[in-house]
């Protein structure tokens, strides 16, 4: 889960006040939007990241979300 990731990284686990819908759109006025994608960065590993990921916006909610409850 994305909160056991943060947690054994030793990072916040929560994110009081945030509404994942919110997230999503504010994505969508990055300003490293390409089009209408918006490039990830995802961590394989520790100081491992690809850059340049697609994440469907259900995803990204449901992370948030788990974060958020």
């Amino acid at each position: 889960s994305v909160r056991a990731l943060l947690a054994g990284a030793g990072l916040p686990v929560t994110l009081d006040g945030v509404d994942p819908e919110e997230v999503v759109a504010a994505t969508r006025r990055d300003k490293k939007r390409v089009a209408e994608r918006v490039p990830f960065v995802l961590v394989l590993s520790p100081g491992h990241v690809t850059p340049g990921h697609e994440v469907p916006d259900g995803d990204v909610v449901r992370a948030v979300a788990e974060l958020a409850a």
